[in-house]
């Protein structure tokens, strides 16, 4: 991490390779494509690299790294939350992995949610975090973050037109 700090470039490829494939996983769990997730890495990692002085060392640089992930793919959900209403046939096309969201309907009505709530969801239920992490992740309380993903589920249900999402 010292050597990293201070501008090594063989130390800062060295914590890339170790934690690009997590920083992905993480991205590609909030984004709907593959091009958008690696974007959302690559400034995640520049956003890193820039910071590597303010790094305190209280969690794992992986954790740091993955909040920093988490926030960057949030920005960018939320300069585009307006280009994906829930009509929109782009939507329609969402290309989350069929492993991760199987069902178009769902993809379709999961992207259209405000960003806050969809990346609740998508930690949740796609990453495999627990709610707590997922707020760690997030930056937010406990609190914000369960009510964040009760709105969700209420709104994928209204829009789904079932009762037992959970």
């Amino acid at each position: 991490m010292a050597k990293a700090a201070r501008g090594s470039t063989t130390a800062r490829a060295e914590l890339f390779e170790r934690h690009w494939r997590d920083a992905w996983r993480r991205a590609r769990t909030l984004m709907d494509d593959d091009a958008r997730a690696e974007d959302v890495v690559q400034d995640a990692f520049e956003k890193a690299f820039r910071g590597l002085g303010t790094f305190r060392g209280d969690a794992a640089f992986g954790t740091w790294l993955g909040r920093i992930v988490t926030n960057t793919a949030l920005d960018a959900l939320r300069r585009t939350a307006h280009e994906a209403p829930l009509d929109d046939e782009y939507a329609a096309d969402a290309d989350w992995p069929e492993d991760a969201v199987g069902d178009a309907v769902l993809r379709r009505t999961v992207r259209a949610l405000d960003p806050d709530r969809r990346a609740v969801v998508a930690l949740v239920y796609w990453g495999d975090l627990t709610l707590n992490e997922a707020a760690d992740a997030l930056g937010i309380p406990v609190g914000t973050a369960k009510s964040r993903l009760a709105r969700a589920l209420d709104e994928l249900r209204h829009h789904l037109g079932v009762n037992d999402v959970r």
